[in-house]
């Protein structure tokens, strides 16, 4: 009977889907979910309830309700099925620990992100992305490049060098390569009970193993080149010596948090980069002012002037938040929009859904670097989080990509991908455990012709 229990739906306590509109829609929520979270918020309001078997499980879609939990950490945990399956990637790091252990973490590496150390990914930034600039001008413009994957790379090319003063270059593809199929297998993971999770198959059950191996002799590798003082460490923020050094980092924390880096560390950054390439492609006129504003960069070599590029790197994050979807489990009873939420249930939280919503941003499907997004998160604007857990390389991360957007459409023209569905259309979107273009991002690249004394700068 108590086996029973757990496949019978919880209570109804708010509206929402019933279970035969949630298997009309089972290819789509399997797929990319997100078109169906948007409808249900539009349908059921702010706190939508689904017909899951055993635990309940919440949409959450309102501003104040997103700020409510995500900024009261003592009662929402997040010990849930998004977080158990990413940790068979990451193990315990920061980002799946969670409360108890979290603090400690935190502390632990909290100062290789402070403003002070992270000003030398400035100079990190811009030398990996010249190296991809080098690349796309050795193709011979006009050509076409692969806007995603070129992204990964860079990413992981600074994220190696600026946390662990690692040269990642000759292996940076195979470790991105490594980090999409963990992550692939994360999202099939998900959908796998936990308690049948160690013996049943699921399509990339093995091609996980095969990533981690990639992963962890990564990891080895690093360590030993540190034990042999091989390492860059002067030029990096510290965070490899700090973990090192730490005598309160035992048993696989190590690993786990140079694994959470190494992956969330440039999965974020790229795909961010990505969207932002993808509109500014679609956009003349805005790749005309960054142009502008690159060459006042280069001349000036001060970041401050990078306003745009860090408004269009925002406005990516608005409508594609990597990290689309936040989850929390509730660990007593609480009340919600005046409904009773049990303790034990399953909130979930998107980014994207709050990042589209007419009632917070006016026509919030047209992507509008000039939009007034605010500095700091808030309950319809937090692609990196929000309160206590709010993600600790979040201004590394802004930092590093509007660099990247200045280094590379300085230098290039963009064009419209050329996809399945037609030039220059939307492009499908992925949504896994980051969000990123379902068939790649190719764009045509053409160079920009700048005076010899431009040139040299």
């Amino acid at each position: 009977m108590k086996a029973l229990s757990k496949l019978r739906p919880a209570p109804q306590v708010a509206p929402g889907p019933n279970g035969p509109a949630m298997l009309r829609n089972l290819r789509q929520i399997l797929g990319d979910p997100t078109p169906f979270l948007q409808q249900c918020a539009r349908d059921y309001g702010d706190v939508v309830q689904f017909p899951n078997p055993g635990r309940p499980t919440f949409l959450l879609a309102g501003e104040d309700l997103v700020k409510q939990v995500l900024m009261d950490a003592p009662r929402y945990g997040k010990d849930t099925p998004q977080y158990q399956s990413l940790s068979l990637v990451t193990g315990e790091g920061l980002l799946s620990a969670d409360t108890a252990l979290w603090k400690g973490q935190r502390k632990r590496v909290q100062p290789a992100f402070h403003h002070r150390s992270i000003r030398n990914v400035i100079h990190i930034t811009q030398a990996e992305a010249r190296v991809t600039a080098e690349r796309w001008m050795q193709a011979g413009p006009p050509c076409f490049v692969d806007a995603g994957a070129a992204m990964s790379d860079v990413a992981l090319r600074v994220v190696g060098r600026s946390l662990f003063g690692a040269n990642l270059t000759g292996s940076s593809a195979d470790l991105a390569a490594a980090t999409e199929d963990a992550l692939t297998a994360v999202v099939q993971a998900a959908r796998v009970p936990t308690g049948i999770r160690d013996w049943a198959p699921y399509p990339a059950k093995r091609s996980l193993a095969t990533a981690l191996t990639e992963l962890d002799n990564a990891v080895d590798l690093m360590l030993a080149q540190a034990e042999a003082g091989k390492l860059d460490t002067e030029e990096s923020t510290g965070f490899l010596p700090i973990l090192m050094d730490n005598t309160e980092v035992q048993g696989t924390e190590l690993r786990d948090q140079i694994v959470t880096f190494l992956v969330a560390g440039h999965e974020t950054v790229a795909s961010a980069l990505t969207w932002a390439l993808y509109h500014i492609s679609l956009d003349r006129n805005l790749q005309g002012r960054l142009q502008h504003e690159a060459q006042r960069y280069y001349g000036s070599g001060d970041i401050a002037e990078l306003n745009l590029a860090g408004d269009t790197v925002a406005e990516a994050l608005r409508m594609y938040p990597p990290a689309w979807l936040i989850t929390r489990r509730s660990l007593v009873e609480t009340e919600l929009a005046g409904v009773t939420i049990p303790a034990g249930s399953l909130l979930i939280l998107s980014p994207f859904v709050l990042g589209r919503d007419d009632r917070y941003w006016p026509e919030p499907e047209r992507f509008d670097p000039d939009r007034e997004i605010p500095r700091q998160p808030t309950g319809a604007y937090f692609p990196f989080g929000l309160g206590s857990r709010l993600c600790i390389g979040r201004d590394m991360a802004l930092l590093e990509a509007k660099i990247v957007i200045a280094e590379l459409v300085g230098r290039f023209w963009l064009g419209p991908p050329r996809t399945g569905h037609g030039r220059g259309t939307t492009v499908p979107i992925s949504a896994g455990v980051t969000m990123h273009p379902r068939d790649g991002l190719r764009l045509s690249i053409r160079r920009v012709m700048r005076s010899a004394a431009a040139e040299q700068k």
